[in-house]
């Protein structure tokens, strides 16, 4: 394997109050089998939406209006809220008025949340409520404050976020006039046992100084490896992680694919040739995919079978993905490198600046994908998607998460 990963403690503050993650009875009951974990991750669960029309039904009959649902047609909402397709949401203060034609055809509102974030990651479960953790940064004083926070997206609800844990960040006087940024992520593992999120800091083209921060969930104990240019992270399994960027821990030899050994306590450059640029990265059981972009910013994506990226990953010896992986487009479309997939592998959607939310279902031969495009999950307002559970999905908007299902 690779050098020996340089890991310090952070300062973390944790909430005093007891908060439920694992094993807990009742609808916020997060040890499930059949939970999607994801970060700004795939939206599907498996194929296309499932059936959530009991809630739907529920929220599009809840104005005791008209449920044939046509636009506007709501009876009456409340002073703080707007009807869009036949469900009163809250506006959390912005107007709404183009959601009707922003949503994709057949999406239904259920519930909207107000609370805006930095980064989201969305667990979502059939039968319950999915649970949100988030990310916020702040300042205080001369240093950069990220509190990481958990809550549930129960409809009906005030949102009640509990502390999972807080990381300062103080200022190198090495950055000089630039400031960290966090980046758009946050990646829970398959267990709940843990999260991932970071930060960088754009000093010059040459020098993108940045931090990963593995988050303990219940003890809220936080370690940070050096990750300069970090752009996202995906999880290898419910104790390794990889990471998209310029270097992890000790080892940093420009743009690619870098991956942490827990049991070793080791890094590892696992894939480069991805381009000048940072993209995102994804793991399945069949496969891996990662981005990046080239000088003119072009977006290239690349794949690789699972076991050829594990091969990399155990011997240290890095894939060339230009060389020896499969590019991935749809019909001769380009993906954007910022893409997401789902939990199983099989939705990936992407969305360029200010475009349509696109979806492809995917198939894969020994790590070379087949994309065909699905109808777009939504336009406009709207970034990132996620998957919610039961067919549900969470939109994020620049206020917080839209909670959708097909009518």
């Amino acid at each position: 394997m690779g050098a020996e990963v340089d890991v310090h403690l952070k300062l973390v503050m944790v909430a005093g109050a007891v908060v439920c993650f694992v094993g807990c009875s009742g609808d916020d009951d997060l040890a499930s089998d059949d939970a999607s974990v994801g970060s700004d991750a795939g939206w599907a669960d498996a194929g296309a939406l499932g059936d959530a029309a009991s809630e739907v039904d529920s929220a599009v009959q809840s104005d005791g209006g008209p449920t044939d649902g046509s636009a506007g047609a709501c009876s009456e909402c409340g002073e703080m809220q707007a009807c869009v397709r036949s469900v009163c949401v809250d506006t959390c203060g912005a107007d709404l008025s183009a959601w009707e034609g922003a949503l994709g055809a057949g999406l239904v509102p259920v519930a909207n949340f107000c609370r805006s974030a930095d980064a989201y990651g969305v667990i979502g479960a059939a039968g319950r409520a999915p649970v949100v953790y988030d990310l916020l940064a702040s300042t205080d004083d001369d240093d950069f404050v990220y509190a990481v926070s958990r809550w549930t997206a129960q409809t009906g609800m005030d949102i009640a976020p509990s502390e999972v844990a807080t990381v300062r960040v103080e200022v190198d006087p090495a950055w000089g006039a630039a400031r960290p940024f966090p980046n758009g992520f946050v990646a829970i593992n398959a267990d709940e046992t843990a999260l991932l999120f970071g930060y960088t800091v754009f000093v010059s083209p040459e020098s993108v100084p940045g931090e990963i921060f593995r988050v303990t969930i219940g003890s809220g104990e936080t370690t940070a490896f050096t990750a300069p240019g970090n752009f996202d992270a995906a999880w290898i399994d419910d104790a390794d992680f990889v990471v998209s960027g310029l270097g992890l821990g000790t080892v940093a030899d420009g743009h690619g694919l870098y991956a942490y050994d827990a049991s070793e306590d080791e890094t590892a450059h696992v894939a480069t040739n991805l381009g000048v640029y940072s993209g995102a990265v994804g793991l399945t059981a069949d496969y891996a995919i990662a981005g990046g972009s080239a000088a003119d910013f072009s977006s290239q994506v690349f794949s690789v079978s699972r076991s050829a990226f594990d091969g990399a990953f155990a011997s240290g010896t890095p894939i060339d993905m230009m060389l020896t992986g499969s590019r991935v487009a749809a019909g001769g479309m380009t993906i954007p490198s910022a893409f997401s997939i789902s939990a199983d592998g099989r939705q990936l959607t992407a969305a360029e600046y200010m475009g349509p939310i696109r979806v492809w279902s995917v198939s894969q031969d020994s790590g070379s994908l087949t994309l065909s495009p699905q109808p777009n999950l939504a336009s406009g307002t709207f970034t990132t998607a996620f998957a919610a559970g039961d067919g549900r999905v969470m939109l994020r908007h620049s206020d917080g998460l839209l909670l959708v299902a097909e009518r």
